[in-house]
């Protein structure tokens, strides 16, 4: 029996090729949109931290301001003796000497928005004492348990609310700055991505191939500055970044913020990374760093140099024991360096006497700093670089001449790119051999694949019969788009 074709309720669109197209592009090109976009959250959450601790000192600034001004009206009503019509009552409303209702703002039963309740918040007992103040200090009181001499004054307490508000001002107008400047570059970045035509849509038009070529080269560009900030040369990475227009595309920044603590390393100064580790000390705690110890042990290996070994004992005390659960291997070894001396042979302990150990360090350094702003480990050059000679490189290495094209244009032919290549993988083939459209002849080393702009590929062979019968123009066989002249063409590498 025939059964019916089931039908599915919700068929499936059709791909999309943009959306392929930017899948494929965020793959490759994500890294240049996590940096920016890290910096980006981490401004927000530290703004916003920002914002709600200033807020609630300003909140404690106002109740110092209300305690300076009930304090005030006490001292001014107490002479009258009892109770009367404007003092507080059970944290109620109260009628002032004027007839007019006016809130009570005893402090003790206010709660900051900022601090949530302590104590029980059940039972129908007592609840004098169960609020919480307000931030800052300021406690409840009754009628003549506060001491006035130890009150803040109204204008002072105007004037320190003044201050932390002009101070709120100003974080959150520094703060609302470094977000514009991340959303920049974000912009900027998802723009330079978009930029990329889709895959196969430059054949046959000029245009889309030219600004491939553009892409291409800006790409280049901003890979060769991230490859001159890691290598340390910051002042020829901000020209080279400042004429190919793409500051916005690279990270100048965020190198050139820790350029000060590598140049003090170098020196054999830690305080500068110190200060660093202080500073984004929450962040290395979650991330389990241990470069705060290593650079706690180096200042201590520098005393033992020093010939300190009292102030050497005294600094392990202080920046060393609260690592012994940690550094259970790492800690026991560096204080055996008090026993050994500076001048000592024995290994593990001289390594940590030489520039070796300072060299690590400053390496360490530079991984965390990267890590904390989500930047890769190595270069970005490199990694291009890596991934081109890994698809060239095969088992077989045909044999040729100095002189011929193959060893001209290959770059497993440069010595360089040969030892940068031991590492890589081995290409993966699928097919083995390519063979020409208008010859039928083989394209290999000796007969190399050109390719036009249109995107279709032919043997050199089969080109110089074409630019011979086309007066040194060139049309493509199957489509007819051209004319091309020859140096419009590429050379193709097999692997």
């Amino acid at each position: 029996p025939s059964f019916p074709r089931r039908v599915s309720l919700f068929p499936k669109a059709p791909p999309d090729p943009g959306a392929c197209h930017i899948s494929v592009g965020m793959e490759a090109e994500g890294l240049l949109l996590k940096v920016p976009y890290e910096h980006l959250k981490s401004c927000v959450k530290e703004r916003s931290k920002q914002v709600a601790e200033e807020s609630s000192a300003i909140v404690a600034s106002l109740g110092e301001y209300l305690h300076a001004g009930r304090q005030r009206d006490h001292s001014t009503q107490r002479p009258h003796g009892g109770m009367h019509q404007g003092q507080p009552f059970a944290g109620g409303p109260l009628l002032d000497s004027g007839g007019g209702d006016r809130l009570s703002l005893d402090s003790s039963r206010q709660l900051s928005p900022f601090q949530p309740t302590s104590g029980s918040g059940g039972g129908g007992g007592d609840d004098d004492g169960d609020g919480s103040a307000l931030l800052g200090g300021v406690g409840g009181e009754d009628d003549g348990g506060s001491d006035p001499s130890n009150a803040m004054s109204e204008d002072d307490a105007l004037r320190l609310t003044e201050e932390r508000l002009v101070r709120l001002k100003r974080k959150v107008t520094e703060g609302s700055a470094a977000e514009q400047s991340a959303i920049a570059q974000c912009r900027a970045r998802v723009a330079h991505l978009r930029e990329l035509p889709l895959p196969g849509s430059d054949r046959g038009d000029m245009s889309a191939a030219a600004k491939r070529r553009r892409w291409e080269s800006t790409r280049l560009d901003r890979l060769l500055v991230d490859h001159l900030l890691r290598e340390g040369l910051h002042t020829l990475a901000s020209t080279l970044a400042a004429e190919a227009g793409v500051e916005a595309l690279t990270d100048v920044a965020v190198f050139t913020a820790g350029k000060h603590v590598v140049e003090a390393l170098g020196r054999r100064d830690c305080a500068p990374a110190l200060a660093w580790c202080v500073e984004h000390r929450d962040k290395l705690r979650r991330s389990k760093s241990r470069l705060e110890f290593r650079l706690r042990v180096a200042e201590f290996v520098e005393l033992i140099r020093a010939q300190q070994p009292v102030a050497a004992v005294a600094y392990s005390r202080k920046h060393l024991a609260p690592w012994a659960s940690t550094e259970a291997v790492e800690l026991p070894r560096a204080m055996a360096c008090l026993a050994f001396g500076a001048d000592t042979t024995c290994q593990p302990y001289a390594r940590l006497f030489t520039q070796d150990a300072w060299d690590d360090v400053t390496e360490a350094f530079t991984q965390e700093c990267h890590t904390l702003n989500a930047l890769p480990g190595d270069s970005l050059l490199a990694v291009h670089l890596q991934a081109g000679l890994s698809a060239l490189k095969v088992a077989h290495v045909p044999q040729s001449s100095a002189s011929s094209s193959a060893s001209l244009n290959d770059p497993l032919h440069i010595p360089a790119f040969r030892r940068m290549a031991c590492a890589l993988p081995f290409a993966k083939h699928t097919h083995s051999t390519l063979v020409c459209h208008v010859t039928r002849q083989v394209m290999d080393e000796d007969n190399p694949p050109m390719v036009l702009p249109n995107g279709f590929v032919y043997s050199a062979r089969a080109i110089e019969a074409m630019v011979a019968r086309g007066r040194g123009k060139i049309s493509c066989p199957r489509t007819g788009q051209g004319p091309y002249d020859f140096s419009e063409l590429q050379k193709a590498f097999l692997a």
